[in-house]
């Protein structure tokens, strides 16, 4: 299967091979419609990816701002370092409640809007 790196700037360039085709100079969004076209499994880790983001992304600032190591997010919320660790990295979805819990201890909230055109 083919890995994808959510953190990457949207005009990297990525080099794809595989079956014998090997493919350079694609961008963030070329690369990413022709894995969610390939891979039904991996466009879904992708949409979450990218509706996650936003708050992960907010959160992590927030979090390195005044310097805060992940332990002491931790220590702050009730978490392991390994659960924040898991969660900034978007190696595991959180439950809302421990979500807030994080975005609480940092100061931050989390709004709900109407998503017009989903």
């Amino acid at each position: 299967g083919s890995e994808v790196a959510a953190a990457e700037p949207r005009n990297a360039k990525f080099r794809l091979s595989g079956q014998g085709e090997e493919r350079t100079g694609m961008n963030w969004e070329e690369y990413k419609n022709k894995i969610k076209a390939e891979d039904p499994a991996a466009a879904r880790v992708i949409e979450d990816a990218e509706l996650c983001a936003p708050v992960l992304s907010a959160m992590i600032r927030k979090r390195e701002e005044p310097g805060m190591a992940r332990r002491e997010l931790a220590e702050k919320c009730g978490l392991s370092e390994s659960s924040v660790r898991r969660i900034e990295s978007f190696e595991t979805s959180s439950k809302i409640d421990t979500l807030l819990r994080i975005l609480w201890s940092l100061g931050l909230g989390l709004s709900v809007t109407s998503a017009a055109g989903r």
